[in-house]
Parts: C-alpha cells; sequence; structure tokens
C-alpha cells in the first residue's frame, strides 16, 4: 500500500516536491522497518533493534498521517483556512515540542518495555523501591522512572497545549476537539500505565497502553497540520499554459442560441 500511494504521488503530484519527498520517505521507511522486523527474528529479539523497530513504526505513522493532511489540503480547489503568521508562529512553538517529547516518550516506553524493566519497581507507586528515585538502582529502575518522569512531562506538555488552543477564541472547531481529545487521551495514558503496573503488566492494559501512546502522537501530529495547513505549490509555467489555452478555447467557441 505505501508503494503504491508513493507511485500514486509520483504519478499525478509530481510538481509537489513536498509530497513526492514524504511517499519517498513513506516507502523508505516502511523497507527500514521491513529489515529491522527480520533483524529482530534474525538475533532473537534483542532490546535495541526492537526498540528502534518501534521508533520506525513511529516515525512511519507520523508520515502517514502528515500525507493524509497534506494530500486532501493540496488538492486542486481545496483552500484551506488561512492562518496568520503570528498565530502560526506561536501555535508552533506550543505544538512541535508535544509532538517531539511524546515521541521521545513512545521511544523511551520501548526501550524500557524491551529490556524488561516495566516492573523494575516492583508494585511500588508512587515510589519506587520505597524511594522518589533510587538513583543507586539498576539499569532498569532507571529507564523505568525515566519512563515516569517522561510521561508527566508528556502530559504536562499536552496539557498546557490544549489550554493554550481553548483560550484562543479564533481557534477552528476540530482543533479545539482535537487539543480536548488529547488532553483526556494523555491523562487515561498516565491511568493505564499505573494499571500496567498495579496489574503485572496484563496483557490487554499493556496493549491499550501502547496503542494510545500511538493515538496521542497521531492526534498531535493532526493538530500541527490543522493550526498550520500546507498550501498548494504555485502554480507551475506548464499549469499556466495550459489554463491560458482552456481560456482561449472558451473564448473562441461559437455560442448557440
Amino acid at each position: 500500500m505505501t508503494f503504491v500511494l508513493c507511485a500514486m504521488i509520483f504519478r499525478r503530484r509530481r510538481a509537489d516536491r513536498v509530497l513526492t519527498r514524504l511517499g519517498a520517505a513513506a516507502a523508505v521507511l516502511v523497507v527500514v522497518q521491513a529489515l529491522l522486523g527480520a533483524l529482530t527474528v534474525k538475533l532473537a529479539l534483542p532490546a535495541w533493534v526492537s526498540s528502534l523497530h518501534l521508533a520506525t513504526a513511529m516515525g512511519f505513522f507520523c508520515t502517514t498521517v502528515t500525507l493524509a493532511f497534506l494530500t486532501r489540503q493540496r488538492m486542486p480547489g481545496s483552500s484551506p483556512e488561512p492562518v496568520d503568521a503570528e498565530n502560526r508562529a506561536r501555535l508552533r512553538r506550543w505544538i512541535l515540542p508535544a509532538i517531539a517529547i511524546t515521541y521521545l516518550q513512545v521511544c523511551v516506553g520501548a526501550v524500557m518495555r524491551h529490556t524488561r524493566s516495566g516492573l523494575a519497581c516492583g508494585f511500588d507507586f508512587p515510589l519506587c523501591l520505597g524511594k522518589v528515585w533510587p538513583v543507586d538502582a539498576h539499569l532498569g529502575v532507571q529507564l523505568h522512572m525515566f519512563h515516569r518522569a517522561g510521561g508527566c512531562l508528556t502530559a504536562a506538555a499536552v496539557i498546557a497545549l490544549a489550554v493554550a488552543i481553548l483560550q484562543r477564541e479564533t481557534a477552528k472547531p476540530a482543533l479545539r476537539i482535537l487539543a480536548t481529545l488529547g488532553a483526556v487521551a494523555v491523562l487515561a495514558q498516565i491511568a493505564l500505565g499505573i494499571a500496567t503496573i498495579l496489574t503485572s503488566r496484563e496483557l490487554v492494559t499493556m496493549t491499550l497502553h501502547s496503542s494510545l501512546g500511538a493515538a496521542l502522537l497521531a492526534c498531535l501530529v493532526a493538530v500541527y497540520w490543522i493550526a498550520c495547513p500546507s498550501a498548494p505549490p504555485p502554480r507551475t509555467h506548464r499549469y499556466h499554459q495550459l489554463a491560458e489555452r482552456l481560456d482561449c478555447s472558451v473564448v473562441a467557441a461559437p455560442s448557440k442560441g
């Protein structure tokens, strides 16, 4: 499906360099993902390969979400609602850090999971081994605590972003809805993380925790493209020539009746 999408982009939107580069990037990422999957099997699930496998998957996922928005916004005849430069710059300062923090948090979670550090603190919560942060403990405990701290940082970033968007009277309804969903999702994600510990990494809870993390990342990418829509590329010289020919043919056509 990725190769078909890439081929369609190069066939129908070749003049749009942004789309062609994203299509090519998606094709490369899906090949890298397949190779990492093969390497994971070949090397019997080493933690570093499995973690890279998930990090690449999240990069590919963000690329496909971006392609979905850009191909819609840059369609001929589509006119995304313009956003003034000042508001666009302000929103970017909130959205991009939230995306980066969430992506890193997902990757840290992958490292923690594949190094089997999910229960490194036992069933202790909010403490770990009876301490706020046992700095003298082994690496697995440190990874676990980094993931806990990252969860708090992610929640702060996403909720701050939601507040910043909801306070803007000019924010689009879709942007307000997605920002609210992001805030709700990050709180649910923290609850699922706690439940994962208390249920001894029960499969359904752990799967929901991982899946909601990916959904939250996609939600933030969607927030970015709604807040900062992408306009179609400038019309090429060839396009203008074709338009002029069509105009001439309309003018030269004999009238009927």
